[in-house]
């Protein structure tokens, strides 16, 4: 007696027990590869990913090589890659896990397909399999009494600032100013299209404290923002890591640190300070934002540092959540628009 996994949605296992005499037409050899698959993508929303694995177990004792693919239509993405090669010791088995993102336009019933192809030095072995998904609509989820500022498209984004026309986010309402110091007037300006997220910001100062590099940046004249980064693409943002970046003007020269530092050397920042204003320039590209699109939301908030020049005198920002306790529940959020 044996057990044989067969090829489905979810597990299903076959016993085949010996029967006394051989029928004629069943043969009592056990096929060179199993194949099996199991996958969370048989109901999902648009715009969401979902994972398939694909088992092959190889069972003669000779090596076998070959591939795993997917076909799909090309607007869907596949990691890895829609091609896996495979290889497989004698009597060895191996699982491929592919993260597969669905389009935001499809809906309705969808369907994919795999094949195993592998030769083990005999007859060479194919096998394939469809699979039917069911698509919900892609709806952005509205997060209950978060902030939410809408980032306006432009296809060809300047090199210089950003225009005039687009809205300026100046709501700083969360102020910790003690000693009846007053807030610099600030501002912020965004702009997206399928390649990059641009972030500007102007603060009015008279004097600008150029902050020192180091855990205690914080307390010379700069801006933190906080920015969610997607992990998985989905419509909940629960799939975001949310990280820190600091933005300063040191002594003329632009510094930019991100709280995970792989992504610094993809952030670019522009920095110049004329007569009373420091102007700062956040370029994020694509590959960290993954999908750009309409309608995509980022957590998001943002916070002015300040200092008179002989110590550190406070705050003011979009939203709590940076400074005061680190709270990442009470961002806001940055949604994309035409």
């Amino acid at each position: 007696r044996f057990r044989m996994p067969i090829s489905a949605r979810t597990a299903k296992v076959l016993e085949i027990v010996p029967l006394q005499e051989e029928p004629s037409g069943v043969s009592p050899v056990l096929p060179e590869f199993l194949v099996w698959e199991n996958t969370s993508l048989l109901e999902i929303a648009a715009g969401s990913s979902g994972e398939l694995s694909i088992t092959v177990e190889n069972t003669i004792g000779n090596p076998a090589k070959g591939e795993v693919s997917i076909t799909v239509d090309d607007s869907w993405k596949i990691l890895p890659a829609s091609s896996v090669q495979v290889e497989l010791e004698p009597y060895g088995i191996r699982t491929l896990v592919f993260e597969i993102t669905v389009p935001h336009e499809v809906k309705g019933l969808q369907g994919f397909a795999y094949s195993v192809k592998l030769d083990a030095g005999r007859q060479p072995f194919e096998f394939s399999q469809s699979i039917d998904i069911g698509v919900r609509k892609y709806v952005e989820r509205q997060a209950e009494g978060k902030k939410c500022f809408q980032v306006k498209y432009l296809a060809q984004i300047p090199d210089g600032r950003l225009p005039d026309e687009l809205q300026v986010l100046n709501d700083l309402s969360v102020k910790m100013l003690p000693g009846g110091h007053k807030a610099s007037p600030a501002q912020a300006r965004f702009a997206w299209n399928e390649d990059v997220l641009v972030m500007e910001f102007t603060v009015k100062d008279e004097l600008h404290n150029s902050p020192t590099v180091g855990e205690m940046i914080w307390q010379g004249d700069c801006i933190q923002i906080g920015l969610g980064f997607p992990r998985i693409e989905s419509d909940t943002a629960q799939y975001f890591n949310q990280y820190e970046i600091y933005l300063a003007n040191i002594n003329g020269e632009g510094y930019v640190s991100c709280s995970e530092k792989a992504y610094d050397q993809y952030l670019q920042i522009k920095t110049e300070r004329i007569d009373n204003e420091t102007f700062y320039r956040l370029s994020v590209p694509k590959r960290l934002l993954r999908e750009m699109y309409e309608g995509k939301k980022f957590p998001f908030t943002f916070t002015v540092n300040e200092h008179n020049g002989n110590t550190f005198i406070g705050w003011q920002e979009w939203t709590p959540g940076i400074c005061g306790g680190k709270n990442k529940g009470a961002w806001g959020e940055l949604q994309l628009v035409e």
